[in-house]
Order: C-alpha cells, then sequence, then structure tokens
C-alpha cells in the first residue's frame, strides 16, 4: 500500500455516510433540535403532569428565536471549520513499538489520581458511602463542593475520560491477539472503575459521556476499517439503553421514587429550556448576572488558574460555590421547582452575552467543527476531544460544558498525551535502533502487529 493510499479518503456507501453524518455534529444538533421542538410544543398540561410549576416556554416566540439563532450559528461555525474533510484510514502498524507498555502508563497514571481523588472525598465525607447504599443521596453534590481536592487531583476525573477515549482509540489499531487480549482486559478493568467513581460522585454526566465517547470512537473505527453493517445500529441501541438504565439508576440512589422518575426525567432534560425561556423574559434573579460567571462556567473561579491570573479578585466575582448555591435561591423566585437548576447551554450563557449569546455560539462551533476534522483525519487532539464536544450538543438541554474546565482539561491532557508518545517513540526508537520514522499523532502512533 502506498503513502498516498495509506492516508487517502475512505470511498463512502450511503450506510457510512449516515453512521457518520450521525456522530457528527450535525446530527447531534439535529437531535438537540428534536428535543427543544417537542419541549417547545409539549402542552402545560402534559407538562405539569411530571413538574408542579409555571411553563414559561409553551410556543414562546423568543425562545424559539434564541434556539434557532444558536443552533443555526453553531452549525454555520461548524461548516466553517469542518472544510468536508471525510474519515481518513489508519497509517501502517510498524513493528518496533510493544502495544502493551505504550497504552498502560498513561491508564495507570490518570487512574492512581483519579482513586487518589475519591479517597480523598470519602475521607472528608465518609456518609456519602452510606447515602450510596441507602439510596438517600439528595444533598451528595453539596457535599462534594464542600471538599477542597488539590488541582491535580479535582481534574483527574475529565482527565480519566480523556485518557480513556485515547486508549480505545489506540486498541482499535492493535492486530487481534495475545497483546490486543491484554490491553482489552486493562480497558474493561479502567472503565469498570471509572464507572464506580461516577456512582460514588452520583455523576450522571460521567457515566453518559463515557457511553457516549466509546460509541463515538467505535463506529469512526467501524467507518474507518470499512465495517458498516449491523454491529453499529446495535451499538448505538445499547448505547442509548444504557444511559437510559444508569439515569434511572443513579436517579434512584439520589433518593428519587419510582413515582416521582417522570418528574425527575422531565427535570433534568426539557425544564432546562422552561427555564430558558424564563431567562429571555427576565424572571430567574440569578446572583451577578453579566459578570461571566455563567458564560464561562466556573472557569474564571478555578484555583488553578487564579493562581496564574487572579481574576476573582481582579473582578471581586463570587466563589464557585456561592454562585452554584445561588442558582437554587434564583429558580425558586421565579415560582419553578429549585431542585432543577438546569437552564440549558443556551440560557445559562444567554445570562452573561444576552442576544450576543448566537455570536458565542457561533465560535463555539468554530471550534467544535475543527475538532470534528481532526477527529475524522484520526490526528490526537480530536481523537481526545471530539466525543467530549459530541456529548455537550447532545446535553444542550442541560448546562453550558463547553466552554467550561472540562474542556480545558481535556485539551491540556491531550498535550500530555503527544508530549508522552513522542518521548516513548524516541525511546522505542533507540532501542530498536530505527532512525528514519517520523511522529505522526496520538491516533497515529504506529502500534506493532501482534507477535505472539
Amino acid at each position: 500500500m502506498t503513502e498516498m493510499q495509506q492516508h487517502a479518503p475512505i470511498a463512502f456507501k450511503e450506510k457510512t455516510n449516515l453512521l457518520e453524518w450521525a456522530i457528527s455534529p450535525y446530527g447531534a444538533t439535529l437531535l438537540s433540535s428534536v428535543i427543544f421542538f417537542s419541549a417547545w410544543l409539549l402542552p402545560p398540561s402534559i407538562y405539569s403532569i411530571g413538574l408542579d410549576e409555571p411553563d414559561y416556554l409553551w410556543l414562546d416566540q423568543s425562545s424559539f428565536f434564541l434556539f434557532a439563532s444558536c443552533a443555526i450559528a453553531f452549525v454555520l461555525g461548524v461548516r466553517l471549520a469542518d472544510k468536508k474533510v471525510r474519515f481518513q484510514r489508519r497509517s501502517p502498524i510498524p513493528a518496533h513499538i510493544p502495544p502493551v507498555p505504550y497504552i498502560l502508563p498513561p491508564l495507570v497514571a490518570t487512574l492512581a489520581f483519579g482513586l487518589v481523588g475519591v479517597l480523598l472525598i470519602l475521607r472528608a465525607q465518609p456518609q456519602i458511602i452510606i447515602a450510596l447504599l441507602s439510596g438517600a443521596g439528595e444533598n451528595i453534590k453539596g457535599d462534594l463542593f464542600e471538599v477542597a481536592l488539590p488541582a491535580g487531583i479535582a481534574a483527574a476525573g475529565s482527565a480519566m475520560l480523556a485518557v480513556l477515549y485515547w486508549g480505545v482509540n489506540a486498541y482499535s489499531a492493535v492486530p487481534k491477539g495475545r497483546n490486543k487480549k491484554i490491553i482489552g482486559r486493562i480497558l474493561a478493568g479502567y472503565i469498570s472503575i471509572s464507572f464506580a467513581i461516577a456512582f460514588i460522585k452520583f455523576s450522571r454526566n460521567d457515566l453518559m459521556s463515557l457511553i457516549l465517547g466509546i460509541m463515538t470512537i467505535r463506529i469512526a473505527n467501524g467507518i474507518r476499517s470499512g465495517r458498516t453493517d449491523i454491529r453499529e445500529v446495535k451499538l448505538v441501541a445499547k448505547a442509548l439503553a444504557t444511559m437510559v438504565a444508569l439515569f434511572l439508576m443513579i436517579s434512584l440512589l439520589r433518593g428519587t421514587s419510582s413515582d416521582e422518575l417522570l418528574g425527575n426525567f422531565f427535570g433534568y432534560t426539557i425544564s432546562g429550556y422552561n427555564r430558558m425561556a424564563a431567562i429571555v423574559h427576565h424572571q430567574i434573579p440569578y446572583l451577578d448576572a453579566g459578570n461571566g460567571d455563567h458564560l464561562f462556567n466556573g472557569i474564571l473561579q478555578n484555583r488553578t488558574i487564579n493562581n496564574l491570573f487572579p481574576f476573582q479578585a481582579m473582578y471581586n466575582l463570587p466563589d464557585q460555590l456561592d454562585v452554584w448555591l445561588s442558582d437554587f435561591t434564583a429558580v425558586l423566585g421565579a415560582g419553578l421547582m429549585s431542585q432543577y437548576t438546569f437552564a440549558s447551554c443556551f440560557g445559562f450563557i444567554f445570562i452573561d452575552a444576552g442576544w450576543w449569546t448566537p455570536a458565542v455560539v457561533f465560535f463555539c462551533g468554530v471550534f467544535s467543527g475543527h475538532m470534528w476534522k481532526r477527529f475524522k483525519q484520526n490526528k490526537g487532539i480530536g481523537v481526545v476531544v471530539y466525543p467530549m464536544i459530541f456529548f455537550t450538543i447532545l446535553m444542550w438541554f442541560g448546562t453550558n460544558t463547553l466552554i467550561s474546565m472540562n474542556t480545558i482539561i481535556f485539551i491540556l491532557t491531550t498535550a500530555a498525551l503527544l508530549a508522552y508518545e513522542n518521548l516513548f517513540k524516541l525511546l522505542a526508537l533507540a532501542t530498536s535502533g530505527i532512525r528514519n520514522a517520523t511522529p505522526h499523532g496520538i491516533a497515529n502512533l504506529p502500534l506493532p502487529p501482534d507477535r505472539m
């Protein structure tokens, strides 16, 4: 196979195009739009069955205009950066890089940080285990906010997820054999521990982003290898079913009774758009609206960032915990159920940016489109960051998860993985005596055929 053939775009069939579209920002935007318009058309009589609060959203023209303009701006931004790059085949796999020693260290390092974080949380808040076992976890989020973790440990959850995406993608490049089985078992254990950590933190987002991210990478690698059959459709169905099951399980663990599950489902999905409508009509009195707290989603109050750039002191910003607690009071002030504070991605941005929100979302689209392009090219930053972006688009009904510390941690983790990859490759070249290879990026790191 020639160099040109190795990096050439794949010849696409109709089924492959459909799968590509399904995991693209365009497909995710369409699905999020369907969720919004379903909520917008839902009569108050049905909405009130799940939630005992006023329905600001039903057929509200201002909310419709805000969502539609933001969705269009996002797609335009994606289109500007995407440039219709197609999925490309993998680079050849030389024999001088041992796959197990290559993939294992980042997994072990991030897992160690993650476990240390859990131990520190349990040491500070031992009642979490009791709440987990008794199904009384409604106050756990507040307890977790009170735990002051060191910066590196606090970032471990996001870093673990980023490294997992990288590891799953690298695993798909390993030929069948003993090495692939070993790495598969390591990844299975890593995923199981990640699930356990997410349950201890009662984090639906961590669980759902883990499932969706793996699904996205698996489908993409199926496209690259030309395997676009019913297995990919089954994978999507299993991922969605697992997400629903985990959502219900976390709800029960947090103290929701079976009779309240419908209200809980509405509360964590379409109620975000009802709060967005209330925000558009200035019905929710948020603390210090307009100072960037909700637009930047805690970035300006992050301790590590403030050690470098003292934004909080310069602009007299409230503490992140105070902002979070004030959201409950603000939502209650609008006559809405205070336990559900999610106001949708666009709603939270609107608190600070007002009708400039579509412009902000446009630049988010440009960034997302660039990551989607790099993902299709099988380049490191795209492989790690894009699955997270895909999740954030689907979660538009919840909160502003794209402009957040999570995105910054993913980018920094990618930089660390790039440095690790190049160092590993140099050591492997020095050991094997090969001098002519050049680095291609995280996702294209050459992995050897299994010799066992």
